[in-house]
């Protein structure tokens, strides 16, 4: 088991205009990935990610709206492969934020985080 290139994520739901529209809370981890991420992306972590643990995390007003994934690769250059393939997808996610019930009130983004799940 490698712990090579250690990181932490956390997707968040931006607000377009700081005040209408309401973030999407979650009630399960399985809910709020799919939100985040297709299919083929929940793939590429599966495929190139050593160790992932997820978990939903409440945001800036106390909701359950935000995905926290830390992860690490077994080998060294595997977190360049895995970024490579999520990049491939890039049209996938496109079309799927466009699907997002709040996508006219909320953008999905992603911040690095120091503070580990393990």
């Amino acid at each position: 088991m490698g712990d090579f290139n250690k990181q932490t994520k956390i997707n968040k739901q931006a607000s377009n205009d700081g005040s209408s529209g309401t973030a999407v809370a979650f009630s399960s981890v399985a809910d709020a990935k799919n939100y985040y991420y297709t299919a083929k992306e929940q793939a590429v972590f599966d495929t190139w990610c050593d160790t992932a643990q997820w978990a939903v995390i409440n945001d800036g007003d106390g909701d359950a709206t935000w995905l926290k994934v830390t992860m690490d690769f077994a080998e060294v250059g595997e977190a360049d492969s895995w970024h490579s393939a999520l990049d491939a997808l890039t049209g996938e996610l496109a079309d799927h934020f466009a699907t997002l019930s709040n996508i006219a009130t909320h953008t999905p983004s992603i911040e690095e985080s120091s503070d580990h799940i393990y």
